[in-house]
């Protein structure tokens, strides 16, 4: 992958994305590739390679899937290959594992599995969602005065938040 100085795209909600070969999602320890077969495809039809260092599946014709030089180093020993439901399923076992989210330190996280793929914003890896950024304006109000409550200060709303609380309301 090339680090380019224009703004990347960031990682879907499973820390992976979309590539040329298929998708991938990753943890702190590993990354699972997912690659579409065509129709009928069986495991004896594929050829597929798992180094340390690289990857290579395709089917037994010769129509390469995925090939390359992976991002950072696996445990080959580790890592399989499985097909479920129509899908090429590579579990890749991480050499350097993550060690926090993102956000306060992306090594570990991969950007991109081969040095080919587009490269993603890795800084929001296991983000933490903000629990309040996921409610509607009255779910958040109604929130922060049922704290203020909780903990006995001045309610921010002064009593004028309607409610989710039956008890309250």
């Amino acid at each position: 992958c090339t680090i380019m100085a224009l703004q990347l795209v960031p990682v879907d909600d499973k820390n992976g994305g979309t590539t040329a070969w298929g998708r991938f999602e990753q943890t702190k320890e590993d990354v699972t590739c997912f690659i579409k077969l065509p129709e009928g495809t069986r495991a004896k039809m594929l050829k597929v390679n798992i180094t340390s260092t690289t990857v290579s599946a395709s089917l037994a014709k010769g129509n390469a899937l995925m090939h390359g030089t992976l991002v950072a180093g696996i445990l080959a020993d580790d890592s399989y290959w499985e097909i479920n439901d129509g899908t090429l399923e590579l579990h890749l076992v991480k050499e350097r594992r993550a060690k926090a989210c993102g956000r306060e330190n992306i090594e570990g996280w991969w950007p991109c599995v081969l040095h080919t793929d587009s490269v993603l914003d890795v800084r929001l890896c296991d983000k933490e969602p903000f629990l309040l950024g996921e409610m509607d304006d009255l779910q958040q109000n109604s929130m922060r005065s049922m704290i203020a409550r909780m903990v006995g200060s001045d309610d921010p709303t002064d009593g004028r938040a309607p409610t989710l609380d039956p008890l309250i309301d």
